[in-house]
């Protein structure tokens, strides 16, 4: 087996370690009760920096797009696909979602969402979190903004 195909089935199981390890930990300190899609849900995530923060969307809201960023959304990102954490439906309900000890994001919500502008959702899913969500600095941004787009049709 090549140094290549070592390093990157390292790097998949280092993810897999990482997640399951972040699931049975949530699990494990999660409140009794269970877990429900809080709305309005408070922002534990830092706000992005200024010449992000109010940055507007510059793609139109297009059916292209929106398509575009559902399909992201459910299938396409690595190391995992959205639906993971934030559920099927973007209700912050996904099966790793649960075992989270800070929720993800409801994306359902539009009490939240309308208060979260376009550039902060961008610099989120580029940037990633302190709470565990991952980077996704392989997107380009055409493709970030398309997200964008599928999240806020989440909560209409």
């Amino acid at each position: 087996m090549s140094h290549c195909r070592k390093s990157v089935r390292f790097h998949k199981l280092k993810i897999i370690y990482i997640f399951s390890t972040a699931f049975l930990f949530g699990f494990l300190v999660s409140p009794p009760g269970g877990f429900s899609a809080e709305c309005p849900q408070p922002r534990k995530t830092a706000a992005a920096p200024q010449e992000f923060y109010n940055k507007a969307n510059p793609l139109p809201d297009s059916p292209q797009n929106i398509e575009s960023g559902q399909k992201l959304y459910r299938e396409k990102l690595k190391p995992l696909s959205c639906t993971f954490c934030h559920g099927e439906k973007g209700d912050g309900q996904g099966k790793l979602g649960k075992g989270l000890r800070v929720k993800p994001r409801n994306f359902t919500c539009s009490q939240t969402m309308k208060s979260i502008p376009d550039g902060q959702i961008f610099w989120t899913i580029k940037s990633g979190t302190s709470s565990g969500m991952p980077a996704y600095k392989n997107l380009a941004d055409e493709q970030i903004w398309q997200l964008t787009l599928y999240l806020r049709q989440l909560a209409k």
